[in-house]
C-alpha cells in the first residue's frame, strides 16, 4: 500500500495539479484532491506505475506510461 495520499508523478489535466488521489481509505482512487475530477486509472503494464486513462482501453490492451513508451518505441 502506498504511503503516500496523492501521487507526485500525476498531474491533474483538469487543474494541472499533482493531487491525483492514490488510496482509496482516503478518497476515491483517481480522484483530484485539488479540484475533484474523478479521474480512471490503470497501472502501466510493464512498470507498474499507475497512470491517468482518458480514453476507453480494451480488455486485454498493453498500456503503458510515458516513460516505457520512451524505451520501447522512440
Amino acid at each position: 500500500m502506498p504511503t503516500t495520499i496523492a501521487s507526485e508523478n500525476l498531474e491533474c489535466p483538469e487543474c494541472g495539479e499533482k493531487y491525483i488521489c492514490i488510496r482509496d481509505d482516503y478518497a476515491p482512487y483517481g480522484m483530484c484532491l485539488n479540484c475533484g475530477v474523478q479521474h480512471e486509472l490503470l497501472q502501466c503494464t510493464y512498470c507498474d506505475k499507475p497512470i491517468i486513462v482518458d480514453e476507453d482501453v480494451i480488455d486485454g490492451e498493453s498500456i503503458c506510461c510515458d516513460e516505457c513508451y520512451k524505451l520501447l518505441y522512440e
